[in-house]
């Protein structure tokens, strides 16, 4: 039972449930050996259901058969013949196996119930099964056990004698001890009811000896287990000294492989990150160039077409395509701006893989996030039809699906987004995702602690010509003696240095939950960094 139940505890922490169902049925069998019925049946309930779950119709048809059996046992013989063929309808037999099991069910069933003449129909049925089956020792034995049984019970000694004989021919090959004794206990029946004395008092003491065999087995058994339990624990305190001593040597080893791999990773990331920022200096630099350089061009064929009135229509044509060329190469300015900063995030992620620290991990995944988000805002300029401006109706619901997933809230946070088909130009845009994205990640990371599930409402209006975004959820809230006004957390930090670069009014509130208010004017602000002092 230790090593079934220890099978059992396997299979469920591996998710491995390929075999439960069978592991199930042993443990019950092994209850039902030592008269524990309540237990038994209880775990091939599980073996049912678990059979059920798997698609198994022939574990199903197993496990069934020994609910019935069990159901037998404790004296319901009417409720094992009703379970168990409302199984059969469910799971009709398919296989010869599985109809020798059910045929044995049901005359056990009709035993039971002492309707003897339907209990002999299904044991001449298991008799004329196919002959394939009987090559398996098992299903011959239970088979010749269970037909002799019968003929005890009906009186016909003379069959009887010859299938409990053949059972114990069979058990020879392999069998049990209790099973012989059963055996020779049937056959004194047999031999004592036709007078056989001599005969049957052979097979009785053959029984007694069997008994008691089985009774010093058990006690041997017994005690080479205190035994075994003995020295498993000798065993197991030995080994948590040792645990012990080597988790000592380890300590002071990964306190210096940390401190190192720290320091190498902090230096790693920092030139990472310096040199991301260098190549987009450098991008933008080529991008202005590129952009003067077409304006200069398209100065000069307006200049000269004011001096060729001649050829106006096809010059006219020419201007077009160089405008065409231009919000082409805005867009693929754009495309290209997106690829560097997921080329950083990809940096980030892989750094991420060789670091230890969850304070460090957190940082860089939230980095990632921010760069995320400026990447959505290039991707969007990218595609859509004016280069310039933002559709913030898109862009909202990307990013905030984004964040949910990477921090896998998917099943346990829902979103909850009012957008107004505003599109804002890019310099508003990339302040205001910057914004929504630390606002989301807090609640995300704090509002529903233990992964408890709720609701985060994302809104953003038009009201009397100026853009209103809130950010509302309805967790936890914030710490008590929580002042957003003194308290100087980067997020909180970024929310407010941001507000006040596009001129916007920021209000917090964090009564039943957290609200975050940003009212500004969707109006192009003059270009200035993203200094958040």
């Amino acid at each position: 039972m230790r090593y079934g139940l220890a099978t059992v505890e396997a299979a469920r922490r591996s998710h491995d449930t390929t075999a439960l169902s069978l592991f199930y049925i042993r443990l019950g069998t092994a209850h039902q050996e030592i008269n524990q019925l309540p237990e038994a049946a209880a775990y091939f309930e599980l073996a049912l259901r678990n059979a059920q779950q798997e698609h198994k119709p022939d574990l199903v048809l197993n496990a069934a058969r020994h609910v019935a059996f069990t159901r037998l046992a404790q004296g319901q013989p009417q409720q094992a013949l009703s379970f168990y063929s409302g199984i059969l309808r469910q799971y009709p037999p398919v296989t010869a196996r599985s109809e020798l099991e059910a045929a044995m069910a049901l005359a056990e069933c009709y035993m039971a119930l002492r309707r003897y003449d339907l209990a002999e129909r299904y044991y001449l049925r298991i008799l004329a099964l196919d002959e394939g089956m009987w090559e398996n020792y098992r299903y011959r034995f239970l088979a010749y056990q269970k037909i002799g049984s019968y003929y005890v019970k009906v009186r016909q000694y003379h069959k009887a004698r010859r299938y409990l004989n053949q059972a114990l021919t069979l058990n020879k090959q392999g069998g049990s001890l209790r099973r012989d004794g059963n055996l020779h206990l049937l056959l004194f029946k047999v031999d004592s009811a036709q007078h056989r004395y001599q005969q049957a008092l052979a097979h009785y003491q053959r029984y007694k000896a069997l008994h008691d065999s089985i009774f010093n087995e058990k006690k041997s058994l017994q005690i080479a287990s205190l035994q075994i339990q003995y020295a498993t624990k000798e065993k197991e305190q030995n080994i948590a000294l040792l645990t012990k001593q080597n988790r000592v040597q380890q300590v002071s080893i990964q306190q210096k492989e940390f401190q190192r791999n720290a320091g190498l990773g902090g230096t790693l990331l920092l030139l990472l990150l310096s040199g991301a920022v260098y190549n987009r200096y450098r991008l933008k630099q080529r991008s202005n160039r590129l952009l003067e350089a077409k304006q200069a061009e398209i100065n000069g064929k307006n200049a000269f077409l004011e001096q060729v009135l001649r050829d106006k229509e096809g010059l006219l044509r020419d201007k077009d395509t160089l405008l065409e060329e231009k919000e082409w190469m805005l867009k693929e300015i754009h495309h290209r701006v997106k690829n560097n900063l997921q080329i950083i995030s990809s940096l980030l992620s892989s750094q991420a893989v060789y670091l230890q620290d969850p304070a460090a991990l957190t940082a860089v995944r939230e980095s990632q996030n921010r760069v995320h988000t400026m990447g959505l805002i290039h991707q969007n300029l990218y595609q859509s039809a004016g280069p310039s401006l933002v559709a913030m109706h898109v862009y909202i619901p990307e990013l905030a699906r984004h964040l949910v997933h990477s921090f896998n809230r998917q099943d346990s946070v829902r979103l909850e987004l009012a957008v107004a088909p505003v599109r804002l130009d890019a310099s508003l845009a990339v302040p205001v995702g910057l914004i929504l994205n630390e606002a989301l990640t807090n609640a995300l990371k704090y509002a529903y602690p233990a992964r408890q599930p709720g609701t985060v409402a994302i809104s953003l209006q038009l009201q009397d010509g100026e853009c209103v975004l809130t950010i509302q959820d309805t967790g936890i809230g914030m710490p008590a003696g929580f002042d957003p006004h003194k308290t100087s957390t980067l997020g909180l930090h970024m929310i407010r240095g941001l507000s006040r670069q596009i001129g916007g009014r920021l209000q917090l509130q964090h009564t039943g939950g957290v609200l975050i208010s940003l009212q500004f004017t969707p109006v192009k602000q003059p270009k200035s960094s993203l200094a958040l002092t």
